[in-house]
């Protein structure tokens, strides 16, 4: 007995479309990237949902804009994630549907990263008398204290640069027609 499965529409966005099977790809793509065994469906769906409505405005405004990261830095991101992920599940290797998915959201999130980093650079500049500060506080050699400032500087750039590309997504999707049918 051959069981049907009905495809249907859970969103749209613009002129995409979001299906139920879309937001289960989804929900196994949480699962292999957050390293989740969420098992609250309902919440796990709404995530799914919501990442794909995000994923999909990003990807829309990064072919608007026509930015395109280094492919060496993506190939070799994706590799290395590709490494760690095989170390961690040696009994669960990924399909190559999950891998292609995998290396799309490791593009796009480097392309949308230097789109946002190119958009707000002004902003994302870091107080390096503060950080200076902070450091020459602690009684460091100077091999520690240039160790301590990169990986500060790293933080707080990374800080600014989750805050402003939280902002500029939301500002996008506010221009964007985003229907829900569920």
């Amino acid at each position: 007995c051959q069981a049907e499965y009905k495809i249907s529409i859970v969103a749209t966005i613009n002129n995409r479309v979001i299906t139920n099977i879309d937001i289960e790809d989804e929900v196994r793509l949480i699962n292999i990237l957050d390293n989740n065994s969420n098992t609250n469906v309902k919440n796990i769906e709404k995530l799914a949902l919501d990442r794909l409505v995000d994923e999909i405005a990003k990807e829309e405004e990064i072919k608007k804009v026509g930015v395109s990261e280094n492919k060496e830095i993506i190939n070799n991101h994706y590799t290395k994630y590709l490494k760690d992920y095989s170390s961690r599940n040696k009994t669960n290797p990924l399909s190559d549907k999950n891998k292609k998915k995998i290396y799309q959201r490791i593009e796009n999130g480097y392309n949308w990263n230097f789109l946002i980093s190119q958009i707000y650079s002004w902003k994302l500049a870091v107080n390096i008398n503060e950080i200076d500060k902070k450091i020459n506080a602690q009684n460091l050699n100077q091999d520690q204290i240039k160790k301590i400032k990169e990986k500060i500087i790293d933080e707080e750039k990374n800080k600014k640069l989750n805050v402003y590309s939280g902002y500029h997504l939301k500002k996008l999707k506010e221009n964007y027609l985003i229907k829900y049918f569920k």
